[in-house]
């Protein structure tokens, strides 16, 4: 992986227009793995939306190369993960992982889980599924999105913590999440 620092003169040649810098550019923004937010936010580095879509477009290759390395399929598919959250919750973290733009800073899931938690153990220290019901969807306004359900960032659960927006597949994990950290019975 480069440095922070050759990151800084990556950006800059983003707007490049000769043709053999960009293919150095998208080589060197490869090696950092599909994201580089936790060095543009060290870096106190702003860019317009323009570069930031443009950058997040070179960082994508990167995103899919680590979620096919770190992509575990169960021998017995996902059938074979009934009782394991901890694989089921990875599983959904490496997929909001790759849909993440790899510029923005965010918790990781696990970490926005745990704050969900937290703030539902404030209201409630022992929720039965019922009364999680009501608090995600009334207190918490959890609510399905409008138009375009199906839309990529609908299906990203760290994106959907933040906006409190998702579709029918996200809110359902979501909440299954949160009732089994939550022990609602």
């Amino acid at each position: 992986m480069d440095t922070a620092n050759d990151l800084l003169y990556l950006i800059r040649l983003l707007d490049d227009e000769d043709p053999a810098v960009k293919p150095v550019v998208r080589k060197r923004l490869s090696e950092w793995g599909g994201d580089v937010s936790q060095d543009l936010a060290a870096l106190g580095i702003e860019m317009d939306a323009r570069g930031k879509k443009q950058l997040s477009r070179l960082l994508a290759p990167g995103r899919r190369a680590a979620l096919r390395d770190e992509w575990l399929v169960p021998t017995g598919g996902m059938m074979s993960l009934a009782d394991d959250w901890e694989s089921f919750e990875n599983t959904l973290r490496q997929i909001s992982d790759f849909l993440h733009d790899g510029i923005t800073l965010r918790p990781s899931l696990p970490d926005s889980l745990d704050l969900l938690a937290d703030e539902l153990h404030e209201d409630l220290p022992a929720p039965t599924a019922e009364e999680l019901r009501r608090w995600f969807f009334h207190k918490a306004s959890f609510k399905g999105v409008d138009n375009n359900a199906d839309a990529a960032v609908n299906y990203d659960l760290c994106h959907v913590m933040d906006t409190h927006r998702g579709n029918p597949t996200s809110l359902a994990c979501l909440f299954m999440l949160l009732g089994h950290r939550t022990g609602a019975r």
